[in-house]
Order: structure tokens, then sequence, then C-alpha cells
């Protein structure tokens, strides 16, 4: 379809590609499984191409204003769906200095759409997998992240869509590997009783039928010494990333709050535990996630963004902030506190 376009593009003059971000497609559908960098090596090399410029946003004012081209070339897709204002407004640009918008006819029956389901079908390789939930993070303001505990559960959220007239097709970016649902599944409470080897055959057969990263819900991580077997063993198999709680002793679920026994980690151990996940871990696109339960065990929102600041300090990748409250005030909150912290 592209190839056509340039075709037309080329005996109206020289060709310019505004070729988008990963950011700017990811704002109103999937993350491109090329990279920028790898698309434009790859467009700089197709015949009649002379220039490829970055175009930031899914919005083409900024490149039409710059470049002020005589042509844009653009397929018939857009004429309708969530890009039908974006299109309008191109036109009206155009005109301010009689430029003009050429339309090739949408050439059917190829689509990046039924590309994606393909590839799909195919699978994916451990290290494709792995990096994606940082380039997500990356692209992405907010991810969308669903719980799954075995194969089918985790189809569902691989294969949810909603479709929105404005924003486009929305899906979850990832796949959230609960402690607590697996252990139910198992007809087990929620203590870490389900051991890794068994949760690491759920991790096998979720990515047996799935493209999408994870996040593996750790428990308390265990001992310092286990868990930085844990971390390669996860980095091994491509999972994204490893949620810890600041938590010692028998696990309880946090949903219990200051109704049960509940001990918090102290954060110098914590921080140990952090700190040797991270010097395990082999690639940097692995991450180690803090969650924090100083708010669940009323301790008070100094003593968790004490402790945030230390697990970041530690290497921690990303927090996590848990909260039994029924409204989101207390998580707001922190959310503000936190964002004064000087990151590390």
């Amino acid at each position: 379809g592209h190839l056509n376009i340039i075709k037309v593009a080329q005996e109206l003059g020289e060709v310019m590609i505004g070729l988008f971000t990963d950011k700017a497609i990811a704002s109103y559908k999937r993350l491109p499984f090329m990279s920028y960098e790898q698309r434009k090596a790859v467009i700089e090399n197709v015949k009649g191409v002379d220039r490829v410029v970055m175009q930031e946003t899914p919005d083409y004012e900024a490149n039409l204003r710059k470049y002020k081209p005589d042509y844009m070339v653009h397929g018939t897709d857009w004429r309708e769906g969530p890009l039908k204002d974006v299109r309008a407004k191109a036109i009206a640009i155009l005109a301010e200095w009689g430029g003009q918008m050429v339309e090739p006819e949408y050439t059917k029956g190829i689509s990046s759409t039924e590309l994606h389901v393909h590839l799909r079908e195919i699978g994916t390789t451990p290290q494709l997998r792995l990096a994606k939930l940082r380039r997500l993070l990356s692209v992405k303001n907010i991810i969308r992240v669903s719980e799954a505990h075995n194969a089918l559960s985790a189809l569902i959220v691989e294969k949810t869509e909603v479709k929105d007239p404005v924003r486009g097709t929305q899906s979850f970016d990832a796949i959230w590997l609960s402690s607590l649902t697996e252990s139910t599944a198992h007809g087990r409470p929620d203590i870490e009783l389900v051991d890794l080897s068994s949760r690491l055959k759920t991790v096998n057969d979720i990515f047996e039928v799935t493209v999408k990263p994870m996040i593996f819900d750790g428990d308390t991580g265990g001992i310092a010494e286990h868990f930085t077997y844990t971390v390669r063993t996860l980095e091994r198999l491509g999972v994204s990333a490893i949620i810890i709680e600041d938590k010692t002793g028998l696990k309880m679920n946090s949903l219990f709050g200051t109704d049960v026994s509940q001990t918090q980690d102290s954060i110098e151990s914590f921080c140990n535990k952090i700190s040797l996940g991270k010097k395990a871990q082999v690639t940097n696109d692995f991450m180690i996630i803090a969650r924090i339960e100083s708010l669940i065990l009323k301790k008070g929102m100094d003593d968790a963004l004490t402790r945030a600041f230390a697990y970041m300090k530690a290497g921690a990748d990303g927090i996590m902030i848990h909260s039994k409250e029924k409204d989101q005030a207390e998580i707001l909150q922190f959310c503000k506190e936190y964002q004064k912290l000087e990151k590390k």
C-alpha cells in the first residue's frame, strides 16, 4: 500500500516521507512491531524516497507548516474513522499556500492490522517480548494492563478490543500474572504457597498463546539470595518485569490491611533485595518494580514517600503504591507528592 503511494508521489516531484514516531502511532493504535529507527532505515532504502523526516504527532500541522509541500499524498483510508478530522485540517492548511491533497485509492487486502494478526499467530521471541514493556512506557503516558492466571484468561487479555470512533481501536498493552488469582485457580490461599516452578509453567502456558509483554507479580520476592535466581529465570523466559512488595514473613493478601498481622520489611533490607536483583539481570530491558505497603499498613504518606525515594536509589525501575481505601484520594495524593521527589 505504501509503495503504491510512493509511486504516485514520485510523479509529482521530490518525495519526502513524514514518518510517525512510536509515540505518535501508539497515541491512536497499537505500538508498531519495529521501532522508529528500524522503520526509518527501511524507508530510506526504498527506491523513490528522497528524504525521511520525523513526524511526532498524528496531526500533520507541524511538518506541513515547516516544509510547505506543493502536494501531500495520502491513501483514501482516512476519509472515515478517527483520522477524518485530521484529514480536513491538513487540507485546510495546504490551501493556505495553494498546496493540494492527492489521495490514491486505498490498496485493499493489504493492512497492518491483518499483518498484526498473522504475526500474533506466528508468535514472538523472548527478547522481543522482554523489551516491549519499556518501549510502551517510553511512548505512552498510560498503559493498560489486565490480570491473567492461565492461558485462557491471557487470551482474553490478548484479543479484547474496543472500537472507539474518536481514538480508534483500543486494547490492553500488557498482561499481569497475578499471584492472588493464580493461587485461587489452584485452590490455594494467597500466601506464596504456589511455588516458582508451578508459576513458571503458567508463564510458559501464557507465552505459548500470546505476544503481549508480561508483568509478573512476585509477592515478596522471597529471600534476597533466592530473588536473584528468580530475576534471571524470568528474564530468560522473556518476562518484562517483576513486582515485589516490601513485606516479610508469612505473606498475607494486602487487602486484609491491619486486620491480620503483617510485617513490613525494613528499608535497608528491601533496598538490598532490589539491588541484588538489578545486579543479577543480564539485559537493560528487564524491570524490577517496588510495591510499597505503607498506606495499607497505616504507616502514613511520609513513610511511603521515604521508601519510594530509597527504593529508586537502590535501582527500582518503578514504584507501585497500594491502598485499601474505597476512593482514589490517597493514591492521587501520593502521586502528587511522588512527582516532587528527586528521581535517581
